[in-house]
């Protein structure tokens, strides 16, 4: 005997059966339930979620972590929390002194922290730190202004562009832990992926007016790459042809994917046209020559729906006659009074989900 399905799959959509991830309010197949941002499994099954969202720690981190106010990179583990911001433990020091402030009392100044032994006029008597400072690289002085990278200052010359791989000066900038010359910096910046928000160095895709990495272009709906497939836009988001058909009301009531043939509209729905049948006998009505009527929301043909039982024929038309009634009593109220509503309720209408109807061939 088969087991049976627990639902479905919230990212394929399709049944699950046996062993499958558990949420507080979705299902996944093992292979479905990935971080959603580098879509690979997650290491020793630890997750995070974030924005309606499972994500891995790394890209957790560096999506939604806190940074450090003084050198901009994420902090992982033990942090201070001070001045609206946090800091790494080893980056909570003096502005003036460098000392560390960690455990101990400080001073506020311009949103910078100095311990209380410095001056308030800090600034104004700290050493020239152009003549001070020795590089961490080679530890000689630095002459001129330094390079500055995650909080250290170097010679600039110890360092190369992250692109172009020329010498760098003390005018690079960096992101992300990296380091650029001035014009890659630019540059990159203006190609920033609309999906994961970081610099796109390599191969691009330019879609619905904005710039993706090749492997963050995916439906919005199931996160699958299209693969050369074509996409489909609404919304201003990218969504492969079945769910974006899905959305819009083109799938088939039949099969779940998207309609095809010469697609037919019928009971509030799409059909295939090869599916567009009686749901009893199984005879094809998409072609409009035999007529069908309404059966638990299924088409079925009139000579399979006479072969229903007379009460329920009869109680299915005296629920069809109720709708008629109701509608145009609705439509009354609503030219007379603007648009508004008929007051009251239908009362105890039989607990029928079917009426009978006639299919339009679109």
């Amino acid at each position: 005997m088969a087991a049976a399905s627990v639902g479905n799959c919230k990212v394929c959509r399709e049944s699950i059966f046996g062993s499958h991830v558990a949420t507080e309010t979705q299902k996944y197949h093992k292979d479905c339930f990935l971080c959603h941002q580098c879509l690979e499994p997650f290491k020793n099954n630890a997750f995070f979620e974030a924005e309606g969202g499972f994500y891995c720690e790394s890209d957790f981190n560096i999506m939604f972590g806190p940074r450090c106010a003084k050198c901009g990179e994420v902090i992982v583990g033990k942090c201070v929390s001070a001045l609206d911001a946090k800091w790494h433990i080893e980056h909570f020091n003096c502005d003036n002194c460098g000392k560390s402030l960690v455990g101990a009392s400080f001073i506020r100044k311009d949103d910078k922290p100095y311990c209380k032994m410095c001056p308030s006029d800090a600034k104004k008597q700290r050493p020239d730190p152009q003549a001070a400072d020795a590089c961490e690289n080679c530890h000689k002085p630095i002459v001129g202004p330094p390079l500055v990278h995650r909080g250290a200052k170097y010679h600039a010359h110890h360092f190369t562009c992250t692109v172009c791989h020329e010498t760098l000066t003390p005018s690079a900038r960096e992101y992300e832990g990296d380091l650029y010359c001035p014009a890659d910096f630019d540059r990159i910046l203006s190609q920033m992926c609309a999906a994961c928000r970081r610099p796109i160095t390599g191969r691009t895709i330019c879609a619905i007016g904005r710039n993706y990495h090749p492997e963050h272009f995916v439906c919005y709906k199931c996160e699958k790459t299209f693969d050369g497939t074509p996409y489909f836009e609404y919304q201003s988001r990218p969504y492969c042809e079945t769910h974006y058909k899905e959305l819009t009301g083109s799938v088939c009531l039949y099969c779940r994917s998207p309609a095809k043939g010469n697609v037919v509209s019928a009971l509030g729905g799409r059909w295939c046209e090869q599916h567009f049948m009686c749901m009893t006998c199984f005879t094809p009505m998409a072609d409009g020559k035999v007529k069908f009527m309404e059966w638990d929301a299924k088409p079925v043909c009139k000579r399979c729906f006479e072969k229903l039982p007379s009460d329920v024929r009869r109680n299915l038309n005296k629920y069809k006659d109720s709708e008629k009634k109701y509608a145009a009593a609705a439509t009354a109220a609503a030219a007379e009074g603007g648009g508004g509503g008929v007051g009251g309720s239908m009362g105890s209408m039989l607990n029928l989900n079917s009426s009978m109807n006639s299919g339009s061939k679109k």
